[in-house]
């Protein structure tokens, strides 16, 4: 089941000035060149503005990521939920699309943050990135959220890593649990 509300932004806004210069995430300080450096990346949110206290750090225990395909639509999950949207970025302007989302409930806390989260995606107008670190700004240049960049995973990092199955698919449509007890050889 999906919900719908309103994260979209019309129109693109000038970016914050830029202090160091340049966008250390592509290398480069031609703002026309970073829109596409968002394809194919992977963010874990630090910190955001929850409204009253300025910037906060996420809860802790809580994942909030942030996921751009090469197509234009971002995914993740808020905390609770995951959500799915597109977004358009032209030169440092980033707006998302009308998102949708799972609609489970969780602790308080953690609706309360995943809904501040959400409602700042809305209020995007811009971002920049500087090394690993991605910002989202609104329409006055104020930082909304703050991210950090997730390493890709490669063969490489999972050596050694173990695994353990704790659901299936049947074979009709279906996602099971293991039998309690079981274990693989």
């Amino acid at each position: 089941m999906c919900w719908e509300s309103a994260y979209s932004l019309p129109g693109a806004f000038p970016h914050p000035p830029d202090t160091d210069g340049g966008d250390a995430i592509n290398g480069t300080d031609n703002k026309t060149d970073r829109a596409p450096i968002l394809n194919g990346t992977n963010w874990q949110l630090t910190s955001y503005d929850n409204g009253t206290d300025g910037m906060v750090s996420v809860i802790e225990g809580s994942k909030i990521t942030l996921i751009f395909d090469d197509e234009g639509r971002i995914a993740g999950t808020a905390g609770i939920n995951r959500y799915f949207a597109s977004y358009e970025a032209n030169g440092d302007a980033l707006t998302f699309g009308v998102a949708g989302s799972t609609m489970m409930a969780g602790p308080e806390d953690l609706m309360t943050q995943e809904g501040t989260y959400l409602k700042l995606l809305n209020e995007t107008a811009t971002f920049s990135g500087v090394g690993d670190e991605l910002k989202l700004y609104d329409s006055d240049g104020k930082v909304l959220l703050v991210f950090e960049k997730i390493p890709p995973v490669t063969a490489e990092s999972l050596k050694g890593s173990e695994w353990v199955l704790t659901s299936y698919n049947n074979g009709n449509e279906a996602i099971v649990s293991v039998i309690a007890g079981t274990k693989s050889p």
